[in-house]
């Protein structure tokens, strides 16, 4: 019967109309079978099976004989999916789906149908259908959305997270989830369903609702990297022939075997480039901007910033977590959200911080997220009476005699990220007490940790309220003018902020610009002469470290010189003596672009760093000199048609010029600025950052040792395609025995009396024990 199936199939797809006779006896067949199935289901059913599947495969070419066919198999798969054997299952689904994907069902028919089933207990069937509902609303919104469609099958999917099975509600959330994480569900809606699902009676689904707000977005961007590496890889091999790795193995061995570009490798990298060209314009849709790719470039929020009433959801999840007893891991998780909740909308949900308190303690499990969690929790709406409490509770319990020197490290990182966040702590009733004990610890002797944790501290101190501490404790250089804003106070900024320190730079650019063009009209030897001298002074005055003299005397010389840097002013001097009214700001005047806001973000930054450090007007001003001295050399022999060799940097003159510019540095937007900034969206805090530094160490010691062993696993793999031929310990284990056996190592053990003979048996037996491998193998051989 099966080969007579498959043979007329095959029939059937040459000439359709030959064989219509034969197609309607096999459909009435089925009809039969089918209502002898309704009214007791066979413990064979194989052969019911195979007919269906010969049904699914040709019913297309037939539609006017084969109307009711794919309704038929759906309501009998609907009613009697309990009673069926499981291959049977299987195989009438695998029907639908084809004449799903040839355009015999409606998607919303099908779809319904597979929430319906997700309360069967078959597992391979589940899975089947769960990859269908992800991949069949993916293609549909993939051209365009289709909102008619998604909001019937939202409904749907809405409708079953309610559902009394907890498999089939668990299976509706991670459609949710998956169809969100790849970018086709991204509305409020979804999330806010999601949101529902939190506060649910139904734990496992809880855990699978706090992983995605915690997790979805760094989630989506590894797919979306996976995504374009899979789309990359599949054009190189449709184009080369050949995988990505292959490539790469065989770009490597040519560069070790050739380093000549001939004609036909250079054929062959282009047309690689024109592989990896067109992957990337295959992604983006051949041209024609689809739907996924409007979702794709759209600009992502986090989840958390898509809840409708985030006051609401907190107070829910919170009066949860104190009536949960689940597991602690996911009451860690309840925590966790709530307390970004929190921190991101800036909500006041007082009693968490009383509630956080009693895991407070060094042996909980966990006590960094706990701290990390409260941290998060915490911000400057947050009043300090309710954090007071737990700030001198943090600090009596972790930091102490009696406590480790880890666990006081994280007590000092915790106690200053909670002043951060909220400085308005250090103008409570007995903070000044604390605080004077706290920082006493910067001259702890038994751990580096807790030192550069207290030190950090006081840093932190004379940055936001220098008035908390002693005069001596506050430093030289500390900020006198800072204090801590009061309850509720704001600073209304006048325009953009910074954008005067780039105001600053960019005139300063001009006047170096004027000054550079006189500088030609001044005699080659007089700047050869100048140049050679400055030079020299220049690299003196960089390893001195008493250069104010020096630096005195180098600005008398160059009195008479137009185009000499003026006496270098930092970005703070120039704060603190300029003040620009708001109509002549650089904001004011014209439209600034994401270049100028990139620049403004680097200028902050480096204001803050002079802040903290006192030489930064002197590091400043021995760069612009050196600087202006070796451009004005370079200049020189460039006039004079010589070639500079040893110096480092002078390929090109053009390129030196601009490393050497002293506002290069400044005026330059460079690509890696962002990645290099800890930009966290929904506020989360690493508890890893609480930690002491030795602890940070040792774990990084241990990733990277647990990278290393990951990485010998394929060492066999690179002993095929290495070349240079084998080592001297390979070439050892294999030569004859008669070419060693006159050898030093050889004569040497021949002649080893007993004792030394027991040594290296035992030597040898702990060497085995190491490495977990029984010792008897060894114990039968010296026993014979």
């Amino acid at each position: 019967m099966m080969l007579n199936l498959a043979l007329l199939q095959n029939k059937i797809k040459r000439n359709a109309v030959a064989y219509t006779g034969e197609f309607r006896q096999q459909l009435r067949s089925f009809d039969a079978q089918l209502a002898i199935f309704e009214l007791a289901p066979p413990k064979d059913s194989k052969e019911f099976g195979r007919l269906v599947t010969f049904l699914s495969q040709v019913s297309h070419l037939y539609p006017e004989d084969s109307g009711s066919f794919a309704g038929d198999t759906l309501r009998l798969l609907e009613r009697s999916y309990e009673a069926m054997d499981g291959d049977l299952r299987k195989t009438l689904f695998q029907a639908l789906v084809l004449m799903r994907n040839r355009g015999g069902l409606d998607p919303i028919v099908l779809i319904k149908l597979c929430f319906a089933l997700f309360r069967c207990h078959d597992k391979g069937l589940r899975e089947l259908m769960y990859n269908h509902v992800v991949s069949d609303i993916r293609n549909v919104n993939r051209q365009a959305t289709n909102q008619k469609l998604n909001k019937a099958i939202q409904n749907e999917v809405y409708r079953m997270l309610e559902d009394p099975s907890s498999i089939a509600a668990k299976k509706s959330l991670q459609i949710m989830v998956d169809l969100y994480k790849r970018r086709v569900w991204v509305d409020v809606r979804t999330v806010n369903v999601i949101a529902d699902a939190c506060v649910s009676n139904q734990p496992k689904n809880v855990a699978i609702a706090l992983q995605f707000f915690l997790g979805i977005d760094e989630k989506i961007d590894a797919l979306e990297d996976e995504e374009e590496q899979d789309v990359i890889e599949e054009s190189l091999e449709a184009s080369t022939g050949k995988s990505r790795e292959k490539l790469e193995r065989g770009a490597q061995k040519t560069a070790k075997m050739f380093s000549k570009k001939t004609r036909s490798r250079m054929r062959k990298r282009e047309k690689e480039l024109k592989a990896l060209k067109k992957a990337r314009i295959a992604k983006q849709g051949g041209g024609k901007v689809s739907s996924e790719v409007k979702r794709a470039a759209a600009p992502r929020f986090p989840a958390i910033d898509l809840l409708n009433d985030p006051q609401g959801f907190a107070e829910k999840l919170f009066k949860k977590l104190r009536t949960s007893h689940d597991h602690f891991e996911v009451r860690l998780l309840m925590m966790n959200l709530v307390s970004r909740v929190i921190g991101y909308h800036k909500l006041l949900v007082l009693p968490f911080y009383s509630f956080v308190q009693k895991y407070l303690q060094p042996h909980q499990r966990y006590v960094t997220n706990v701290l990390a969690y409260l941290i998060q929790a915490s911000h400057d709406l947050v009043p300090s009476e309710d954090l007071e409490p737990v700030l001198k509770h943090i600090a009596n319990a972790f930091v102490n005699d009696r406590s480790g020197p880890e666990v006081m490290a994280v007590g000092l990182n915790s106690v200053r990220e909670l002043i951060n966040k909220v400085p308005l702590l250090t103008t409570g009733q007995g903070m000044d007490d604390l605080v004077q004990d706290l920082i006493l610890y910067r001259r702890f002797r038994r751990d580096k940790s807790v030192v550069i944790a207290a030190r950090s501290l006081l840093n932190l101190l004379r940055e936001l309220n220098p008035a908390v501490l002693q005069r001596r404790e506050r430093g030289k250089y500390h900020n006198s003018d800072a204090r801590v804003r009061e309850y509720g106070e704001h600073i209304v900024s006048q325009g953009v902020d910074g954008a005067e320190l780039l105001q600053f730079l960019e005139e300063e650019a001009k006047q170096l610009a004027a000054d550079g063009s006189d500088d030609g009209k001044a005699s080659q030897n007089e700047e050869i002469d100048e140049g050679d001298a400055a030079l020299k002074s220049g690299q003196q005055e960089q390893d001195d470290d008493d250069a104010d003299k020096a630096g005195e005397a180098e600005r008398a010389e160059q009195d008479d010189d137009p185009a000499a840097p003026a006496p270098g002013e930092t970005l703070l001097q120039k704060a603190k003596k300029r003040k620009i009214d708001q109509s002549d700001r650089i904001d004011a005047k014209r439209l600034l672009t994401d270049e100028d806001f990139r620049r403004i973000r680097k200028l902050k930054q480096k204001l803050d760093q002079e802040k903290r450090d006192p030489r930064a007007r002197r590091k400043q001003e021995r760069k612009r000199v050196v600087a202006y001295q070796r451009n004005v050399y370079l200049k020189a022999l460039e006039k004079q048609g010589l070639v500079v060799e040893g110096i480092e940097g002078t390929e090109s003159m053009s390129q030196a010029m601009e490393d050497d510019d002293p506002l290069a540095s400044d005026l330059s937007s460079s690509s890696d600025e962002e990645s290099d900034e800890e930009i966290n969206a929904a506020g989360a805090i690493n508890s890893a950052s609480l930690e002491g530094v030795v602890r940070r160490r040792r774990r990084e010691l241990a990733e990277r040792l647990m990278s290393v062993y990951e990485g010998r696993k394929g060492a066999h793999e690179l002993k095929e395609h290495r070349t240079g031929g084998t080592n001297n310990a390979e070439k050892l284990k294999n030569k004859n025995f008669l070419m060693v056996s006159k050898s030093r190592q050889v004569q040497n053990k021949q002649h080893q009396s007993l004792r030394q003979q027991q040594f290296s048996l035992k030597k040898h037996i702990k060497t085995l024990e190491k490495s977990k491998k029984t010792v008897q193998k060894i114990r039968r051989r010296t026993k014979h």
